[in-house]
């Protein structure tokens, strides 16, 4: 039986200047800029998701993908993309494995969504305790719960 509740906030706007800057340094680097350009994007995805209001987010660099990165490129033209299924999930496990419920002090990994607080201006009270909270606020501070916007 299927339960939780998966919620994504993110708009076609939000992620439009994502994606411009990204592409245009992959397209500016020959494709070596990618794997940092995925770790953007996932960013910004978790940072936008939340599971049964539990904020997701996403600690992965592009760094830390980079090694993965040309084993699958390189891998992939040497067999004749023969092993590209493999590396696609072994692209999809690098994606699961820095993928997180997000903690109070995980707000370097939610930057987009901590701007779009401050842009609203709006009173913000919690919706678990209804403890009054900072314009800023990711979690609330007296019960831990994820801020609604």
């Amino acid at each position: 039986m299927a339960h939780g509740k998966f919620e994504f906030r993110g708009t076609g706007l939000g992620f439009i200047w994502l994606f411009i800057w990204t592409m245009g340094l992959i397209i500016f680097t020959v494709g070596i800029f990618a794997p940092w350009a995925v770790a953007a994007q996932m960013r910004w995805l978790t940072a936008h998701t939340s599971i049964d209001g539990k904020q997701l987010c996403f600690k992965g660099s592009g760094a830390g993908f980079f090694a993965n990165w040309l084993l699958i490129f390189f891998l992939s033209i040497i067999t004749l993309f023969i092993y590209l299924p493999w590396g696609i999930i072994r692209y999809i496990r690098w994606i699961v494995n820095n993928t997180y419920f997000a903690d109070p002090g995980d707000v370097e990994y939610l930057v987009d969504v901590k701007k779009d607080i401050r842009k609203t201006g709006k009173e913000l009270f919690c919706p678990n305790c209804g403890s009054k909270l900072p314009p800023d606020a990711l979690f609330c501070e007296q019960c831990g719960g994820r801020v609604e916007r």
